[in-house]
């Protein structure tokens, strides 16, 4: 697919990382491809329920986490959608630590990943996981400016490290619509940029607090 010189920040997003002429590396969360993903969700016996673009999968007793996740990454997928053209297919599943370890065993419960055709979105069912913690780990070491920015932006450190493993997931989101745009990054650490790049561009215009 032919990348328009079209700029989600207002920073074009340069024409050689599209139409290499091989995929790079896979991104770490999606390391085990699995196409069958959404299959396997599935045979769980989850509940499902459609938020928009999305459909979200999930053990009944996690409803309200699954439509508050599903809404967030529904609005992300109209915002490429509407910038950049973007459609498709997505599926959500929020799973438990015996879920994940079923359906997921390459990826350490608690951080976010997106696998399968269609897209399989999945994350944790809690914010006690790995992401949180490595977050929270670094309290010790962070600059007060930073602590400043977040608490004018409404977090304490610890809520915002919490909230952060939701905002993994818009990452992992950002890789599969960088594929579905036609960007294949060379380097690994590149196609994390641009991953991150899209995920921050839907938060800065449309959920500024997130994005801080």
């Amino acid at each position: 697919m032919p990348l328009r010189r079209r700029a989600l920040l207002g920073i074009p997003l340069w024409p050689a990382l599209a139409g290499a002429q091989a995929p790079a590396p896979a991104p770490a969360s999606a390391a085990a491809p699995a196409p069958e993903l959404l299959d396997r969700v599935r045979s769980q016996g989850l509940r499902s329920a459609p938020v928009g673009r999305v459909t979200a999968w999930f053990p009944p007793d996690l409803q309200a986490r699954a439509e508050t996740l599903a809404r967030l990454v529904d609005d992300a997928a109209g915002f490429y959608q509407d910038q950049l053209a973007i459609e498709g297919q997505l599926h959500l599943a929020v799973l438990t630590r015996e879920h994940w370890a079923t359906l997921v065993p390459w990826q350490p419960y608690g951080i976010p990943g997106v696998a399968g055709r269609p897209s399989v979105v999945f994350m944790p069912a809690g914010d006690d996981g790995l992401a949180a913690e490595d977050a929270l780990a670094l309290q010790p070491r962070v600059a007060p400016s930073t602590l400043q920015a977040l608490a004018a932006a409404g977090f304490g450190y610890e809520a915002a490290s919490r909230r952060y493993v939701d905002l993994v997931g818009l990452h992992e989101l950002g890789h599969a619509y960088t594929r579905r745009y036609g960007i294949w990054a060379n380097c690994r650490w590149l196609d994390e940029l641009v991953a991150t790049y899209f995920a921050y561009a839907y938060l800065r215009a449309r959920r500024p607090a997130l994005a801080a």
